[in-house]
């Protein structure tokens, strides 16, 4: 994906890359770190951000605040490193520990809407749509859904 932050950002999280070597090459110690291991969780915590924000908003948030972008660069980046050291065996420190707990705890403000995200584009209101829409104008959803409710105890 890539979207809010690189596998080149992601390396400057660490000390060296003798030490992103070690966390990504479990196999064979080659001494180079493994980009495909990088970007397996860039990947994943973009689609971690990507599963809270895409209540509200359209995923990957596209933002013109270079706040918003860089917040949202820096989160990836957290939840990256803590995606990369936290794994069976492994003792997280308790910086990277608090950082991903202070992540998830932002990204469930904003998917209850509690924080937001400025100049991102939100979703599509359904305020307006008919619910019934769907089922025909003819008919009603009681008596469509009862239909349903019967048919599948038919089964059961």
């Amino acid at each position: 994906m890539g979207n809010y932050a690189s596998v080149a950002d992601l390396q400057n999280r660490f000390e060296n890359n003798e030490a992103v070597a070690h966390l990504t090459n479990t196999i064979d110690e080659t001494g180079v770190p493994d980009t495909a291991v990088l970007n397996e969780v860039i990947d994943h915590a973009e689609g971690f951000i990507n599963s809270f924000c895409g209540n509200r908003y359209k995923v990957p948030v596209s933002t013109t605040d270079a706040g918003v972008a860089a917040m949202l660069k820096g989160i990836t980046l957290d939840l990256a490193a803590y995606f990369l050291v936290a794994r069976p065996g492994t003792e997280v420190l308790a910086g990277m520990q608090l950082a991903y707990d202070q992540a998830v705890a932002w990204l469930e403000l904003i998917r209850e809407g509690k924080a937001v995200l400025p100049s991102a584009a939100t979703l599509a209101s359904t305020g307006s749509r008919d619910p019934l829409f769907g089922w025909g104008q003819s008919s009603t959803a009681v008596t469509s859904l009862r239909r349903f409710a019967i048919a599948q105890q038919e089964q059961i």
